[in-house]
């Protein structure tokens, strides 16, 4: 075998005929595991030449000098002999797939690929004279090492993550790794002791693993993702067992959820046991998240106005331990005009359907103590805490009124729960009456427009407010 690439070398030589008739596709000088070499033989042979009828033959020569006869194995359909050619050379111009698969680990060496057209029916390996074209010749080296990019299924991917550590809480596991270069995201696998698992991706560098089984062993593994979609090397892998905390951390006071334009500020109360905290949101439309940060306001950007988004928090120990969420809050960004006012400024808004809202007046942004600051006080006036209040907002003036409640309930046709329910006692002309008796006068009406409205539930202020922030564009709540 080893004589035959000896008598290729030295009987065909290029001079003879200066147009290759069959050429290789270029290879890379070296190939690491994980790469993929494709090889691929082109005929050039494109018009009847001084060929009768000619066979194409290949081979391939071993890192060890070994030498393998490769047609068979190389073309489709596979044969026991070589293909020969047509008696006319007109439509010969043919591509050939010669090699394609990923290096593995074991095949490292040099190799060289051999190919040339020979006279039909004679067999190079005995016969030297058989020769008909000048020799096709490229060589690679394959190696053990992998390259210094990452390649999964010959595709260049991220390294894997790094500083991978799992702290297990109560019911939770808290799992942070290090940012990969060049990464857009990724993907955390699990799985537990029991068989159970699954996928999260994620677009930060850590993960709250929640609603978990204590005294289960859980295992943790990371990938980076490009901005393609491609996943990484996986990372090493971490264990954790979440355990009953003996100590409940207390739930964080949420302060307020403001909302701008495409924008939503929530903010809440610092704890001083907490390390860090995690924001959960969740859009009417479906859409949720959560998020672990170290301060105490969480500033959301990027929202579609007009839609409502709800809040709460929850605080992380120092040994990861999650506490309970916090009462959630409710905001929905709107586009506005930018209006500047100033503290103690008195304003109404304008009604999209006529008229003008409740009077309000500016409240500005500042802190003061709430609690029992004489003494003297009831228990549930203290302890006595710092409040601050981070940005300005309005409030009303007065208790609303009949007659701006009355504006919503004409508009919309609304019936209040006591209208609908059991009716409610009110004070009218002198006197206490109730649905039904001569003294009624209506479950939510009093004498004039001027009085504070009466018989109103929660749910029917609510509704209130709602529609106030439907018509001006605002936000409006109850205190």
């Amino acid at each position: 075998m080893k004589n035959w690439i000896f008598l290729l070398l030295i009987i065909i030589t290029p001079a003879v005929y200066a147009a290759a008739e069959v050429t290789f596709s270029p290879l890379k000088p070296i190939y690491y595991v994980g790469e993929c070499v494709d090889l691929k033989l082109q005929e050039n042979l494109q018009a009847a030449s001084r060929f009768d009828r000619v066979d194409l033959w290949t081979a391939v020569q071993l890192p060890d000098s070994t030498v393998l006869f490769m047609t068979p194995l190389a073309f489709t359909p596979f044969s026991l002999s070589p293909q020969p050619f047509r008696l006319s050379l007109e439509s010969t111009k043919r591509r050939h797939d010669i090699l394609d698969f990923e290096v593995i680990r074991g095949l490292a060496g040099k190799y060289t690929f051999f190919a040339a057209y020979v006279f039909e029916d004679q067999n190079p390996l005995d016969d030297a004279t058989a020769f008909q074209s000048n020799l096709a010749q490229v060589t690679t080296i394959l190696s053990d090492e992998p390259p210094a990019t990452p390649v999964i299924d010959c595709v260049a991917v991220l390294s894997q993550p790094f500083d991978l550590v799992a702290t297990a809480g109560d019911a939770s596991v808290r799992i942070s790794w290090g940012s990969v270069a060049g990464a857009s995201s990724y993907v955390v696998y699990w799985r537990d002791s029991s068989g159970s698992s699954d996928k999260v991706p994620m677009p930060t560098t850590s993960y709250m693993h929640t609603g978990l089984t204590n005294g289960i062993n859980y295992s943790y593994w990371i990938t980076a993702v490009d901005s393609s979609g491609n996943e990484g090397v996986e990372s090493i892998t971490v264990a954790a067992i979440p355990t009953a905390s003996a100590v409940a951390l207390s739930a964080p006071v949420v302060i307020s959820a403001t909302p701008t334009d495409s924008q939503i500020v929530f903010s809440w109360q610092a704890m001083a046991s907490a390390a860090a905290y995690i924001v959960y949101w969740q859009a009417t439309d479906g859409g949720n998240d959560s998020f672990s940060i170290s301060d105490t306001v969480f500033t959301h950007g990027g929202l579609t106005n007009g839609m409502q988004y709800t809040y709460w928090v929850t605080a992380i120990s120092a040994t990861g331990l999650e506490s309970v969420a916090s009462s959630s809050l409710n905001a929905t960004p709107q586009a506005t005009a930018s209006i500047t006012r100033v503290a103690g400024e008195a304003f109404r808004d304008n009604l999209r359907d006529g008229g003008q809202g409740p009077e309000m007046v500016v409240i500005p942004a500042g802190s003061f103590r709430m609690g029992d600051i004489q003494g003297g006080g009831y228990s549930d006036e203290l302890p006595v805490h710092q409040v601050n209040i981070a940005y300005q907002f309005a409030m009303g003036i007065s208790e609303v009124t009949v007659g701006e409640f009355r504006q919503f309930v004409e508009a919309t046709g609304y019936r209040t729960e006591a209208e609908r329910e059991d009716g409610c006692w009110v004070w009218n002309d002198g006197e206490w009456g109730e649905k039904g008796d001569a003294n009624w006068n209506n479950p939510y009406f009093s004498q004039t427009n001027e009085h504070p409205v009466v018989c109103i539930s929660w749910n029917d202020a609510v509704s209130y407010t709602e529609w106030l922030s439907e018509q001006t564009g605002q936000e409006y709540r109850l205190p």
